[in-house]
């Protein structure tokens, strides 16, 4: 159900997974879903050591309250083991019954990671490894806890349904891949993101327009029509706004164009 003034709808109709927000200032939405949405009232948050720093994050911190049980400020590069494992410690201990993150990048691998985690009942590293791609387990759980992702660049990671995250024994970097991944409402709010540092919010911006020229230039089999339109889309999105916003870093409107062409990339890479 939408808040007023809000607009609310799937990514990629006819999945219900994630859903989309847009028109509300982020703290509003996210404390809307919390209530209205998942009826939760146990959050733990996940946001980046930078913005919580912010009054981005004392806003959100405002809004919703006594309902916050847990904050992690911060997962380090390539989201270890480790990290992921100390935070479904807390949410477990806390009882938490929703998962916000805000920033981008590792956050939202790791909320990934761990909300399949929490589902498959991992609490060490062995288990850990043991619901990898590379384990090709057939009885995998479904995530139950919802997670609200709040971006604050464009990579469009929290769109997939898999993650990487970093076993430090070896340094190597292992695959999650489960259907059920992947963030239930992703909302989006252009006022937010004109404080990511500048060589990020441009730099994933045309990371997402090489997803749309790569997939637009295929041969792949399973390329299509629809596939097609979305990367045009995304293109005709992508490329006029974030040369607008490199003109003028406030502006707000060319921003949520941008966040909507990096919807209409990976719409291409679902189709």
């Amino acid at each position: 159900m939408a808040a007023k003034g809000e607009t609310y709808q799937p990514a990629f109709p006819p999945s219900q997974k994630p859903h989309i927000s847009t028109g509300i200032p982020f703290p509003l939405a996210c404390a809307h879903h919390i209530q209205h949405t998942f009826h939760a009232s146990k959050v733990y948050t996940i946001v980046s050591a930078s913005i919580s720093k912010t009054a981005n994050f004392t806003a959100l911190q405002e809004v919703l309250g006594e309902k916050i049980v847990g904050v992690r400020r911060g997962i380090k590069p390539h989201t270890p083991w480790e990290d992921v494992l100390e935070i479904v410690k807390e949410i477990r201990e806390r009882g938490a019954d929703v998962i916000v993150t805000l920033g981008a990048g590792s956050l939202t691998d790791g909320a990934k990671v761990i909300s399949f985690a929490l589902a498959n009942d991992v609490f060490t590293v062995d288990d850990l490894e043991g619901i990898t791609t590379e384990a090709k387990r057939e009885d995998l759980k479904s995530c139950k806890i919802p997670v609200i992702n709040i971006p604050t660049s464009l990579s469009g990671g929290e769109y997939s349904p898999f993650a990487g995250a970093t076993d430090l024994r070896n340094n190597h970097k292992a695959q999650f891949r489960h259907p059920s991944m992947g963030a239930d409402i992703i909302i989006l709010d252009p006022a937010l993101s004109v404080s990511t540092p500048e060589r990020i919010w441009l730099s994933t911006g045309i990371r997402a327009v090489d997803h749309c020229v790569e997939g637009l230039c295929s041969l792949d089999s399973h390329a299509n029509e629809e596939s097609a339109r979305a990367f045009a889309e995304g293109l005709r999105l992508l490329v006029p706004n974030l040369l607008l916003t490199r003109g003028n870093w406030e502006s707000e409107e060319p921003r949520l164009k941008e966040m909507l062409g990096v919807v209409e990339a990976m719409k291409g890479l679902h189709e």
